[in-house]
């Protein structure tokens, strides 16, 4: 049986600021004496680490310094590569003094400071028609973090949005080999939940979760308080069969795990695999 690892996010606290109004003109070659190159080259490297998954698809931009709470920032532009050309994504400020990260709410038309690790994740589907990725941050109260606000699907031809969903701390995507299906994940700090949209009519497919796990047995009841699920698609084991890995806490004190194979064309549970213990 695979061996599912879940990768955890430590707690930070925000903290709100103000700032003067955002330059949105985008030089591309900068040259101003507040900024200089090497801090330049600092910013750069701390926005590429948020985009590991097709940053060959990514354009990392310097526009304009902008000064936020009394420091002059290096901006960094991030937009997508698509057929004819290139689309935005999100806007990210870095004080090179402070070591302190800012990022554009569109919402809130200001910098809003954050101090987690932002995964944007990415998947452009096999036929290259189509991509699904994160974008976008608010502040999640539960957690005391930023969040990714969004997932979208959008079309490679036109970089037209054609489905969008709320996000969470972060996300990850599979697609089938036919490009028809593509799985997504939700992570909080401590659970993980999946599902899968079909690109023929933009449906969404829930996955078998942990009642339908029980009512095979009956054991392996949840923890009625925290039962922490984690269900994280594993990959496609044909173009509509779907292997899941999960997990969750038991009443009993202990963990249920192991892994099944869905049919999200035929709605059918099968090949259940569950750990001992």
């Amino acid at each position: 049986m695979k061996k599912l690892c879940f990768v955890m996010v430590s707690l930070f606290i925000f903290t709100s600021c103000g700032q003067k109004p955002i330059d949105k003109s985008m030089p591309i070659d900068l040259q101003n004496p507040e900024i200089d190159k090497e801090a330049e080259a600092y910013a750069l490297n701390i926005v590429k680490g948020y985009f590991t998954e097709e940053i060959e698809n990514r354009v990392f931009e310097i526009s304009e310094p902008v000064e936020i709470e009394g420091g002059m920032c290096a901006q960094i532009r991030v937009s997508g590569v698509y057929e004819n050309g290139k689309y935005p994504i999100d806007i990210f400020a870095i004080d090179p003094a402070t070591k302190e990260t800012f990022f554009y709410s569109k919402t809130e038309d200001k910098f809003i400071k954050y101090v987690n690790v932002p995964y944007y994740a990415c998947a452009t589907s096999p036929d290259k028609s189509k991509r699904i990725e994160s974008l976008g941050m608010y502040m999640d109260g539960p957690s005391g973090l930023h969040s990714l606000s969004t997932m979208r699907i959008i079309d490679m031809d036109t970089a037209e949005q054609l489905w969008v969903s709320n996000s969470l701390l972060n996300n990850s995507f599979l697609w089938s080999d036919n490009s028809k299906f593509v799985s997504f994940v939700r992570y909080t700090r401590v659970s993980a939940e999946a599902a899968v949209v079909n690109t023929e009519g933009y449906s969404l497919i829930g996955l078998p979760f942990i009642d339908d796990l029980v009512a095979l047995d009956g054991q392996n009841m949840p923890d009625e308080m925290r039962p922490d699920p984690f269900f994280v698609p594993i990959g496609w084991v044909t173009g509509t069969e779907l292997e899941v890995g999960f997990e969750w806490a038991t009443i009993d004190g202990g963990f249920a795990s192991g892994s099944y194979i869905y049919d999200v064309s035929k709605k059918e549970l099968k090949n259940v695999l569950m750990a001992d213990g």
